[in-house]
């Protein structure tokens, strides 16, 4: 049972996510994530930089992901075919993490990061 609520609960959120990401500003028609709803961490800047990952393939994985689940620390791991993204909630946005290739080895200590 505390699984299912989980499971909504990720896929609420998940939800609710990608519906502000993809909103438009009424008055200047400006994607409103642009500038507050998605920020990249440090650490994640440096591994799309060594993994050669563009900030722009993160942006679509988050609106078209198809795969969402609840990481440790109440992280957010958004997948597709490719890749992995692992988000966590901050006081006014979503922080990208990291971000790994799917294919490629990858030690468990990413999650904790």
């Amino acid at each position: 049972m505390l699984f299912l609520l989980v499971v909504i609960l990720a896929v609420i959120v998940a939800a609710s996510l990608i519906r502000s990401m993809s909103q438009e500003d009424e008055d200047n028609g400006e994607d409103i994530q642009e500038s507050t709803e998605i920020s990249f961490s440090q650490h994640a800047v440096s591994r799309m930089d060594e993994r050669g990952i563009e900030p722009e393939r993160i942006k679509r994985i988050l609106e078209e992901g198809r795969r969402v689940e609840i990481a440790n620390y109440n992280r957010l791991k958004v997948t597709d075919d490719e890749i992995t993204v692992i988000l966590e909630k901050r006081l006014a946005n979503f922080e990208v993490v990291t971000v790994y290739w799917n294919s490629g080895e990858r030690e468990e200590s990413l999650l904790d990061d």
